[in-house]
């Protein structure tokens, strides 16, 4: 914690009470006593004197949050893990042509702003790519944008988690730039025409 955190929750809280916050995260040995402490102290929570021993429901309570706190974080490194995998796997199925006709199809434009904003057309791109992926597993991503431009459509997709993504070549275009690029510039390149 840094001099200037820990100057403000004593200049907040009453000074037993940090201790008493101290002494617990030393006690039950959490795995983030700064963490510990300084949420103990924001939420209030009932914590056992320095002198009483800690109580089994006080000590489980700090010790399923701490729990709970890491599960969370690692499944959200998890899942944004996945999502990158994913967005290499739509990168790599499609060329620019198809890209561009996917944003069309699959993307919707903000409400109010009228155009297709880049977040919202990549986790568009991205719940239709895993949804497909749910519901026809063997369809690779190209073929579901084909029968997609032929009149099927996506269900809206459930929130059941990302599940793994394809695997992918080593050096595929970033998703990201690719969609800033024809979202800056929705319109495809006109082929110039010879006459003859």
């Amino acid at each position: 914690m840094s001099p200037d955190g820990a100057a403000q929750l004593a200049e907040r809280h009453a000074a037993e009470d940090v201790e008493r916050a101290v002494a617990v995260a030393a006690r039950c040995a959490v795995r983030n006593p700064a963490g510990f402490v300084v949420r103990a102290l924001r939420e209030g929570w009932d914590l056992p004197s320095e002198h009483q021993p800690a109580t089994a429901s006080g000590r489980t309570h700090a010790v399923r949050q701490n729990a709970a706190d890491g599960t969370a974080a690692a499944q959200a490194v998890q899942e944004r893990a996945k999502a990158a995998g994913w967005c290499q796997a739509i990168s790599a199925a499609f060329d620019d042509a198809q890209l561009r006709e996917a944003v069309q199809q699959v993307t919707t434009p903000a409400p109010g702003v009228g155009r297709r904003s880049l977040p919202l057309a990549r986790a568009q791109l991205l719940a239709w790519a895993i949804h497909v992926a749910r519901c026809q597993p063997s369809l690779p991503l190209a073929e579901a944008l084909a029968a997609l431009a032929n009149g099927a459509r996506p269900v809206e997709p459930t929130d059941d988690g990302i599940p793994d993504p394809p695997a992918t070549a080593a050096g595929v275009p970033d998703l990201t730039a690719r969609l800033r690029a024809f979202l800056s510039n929705p319109q495809p390149a006109k082929e110039e025409t010879h006459a003859h």
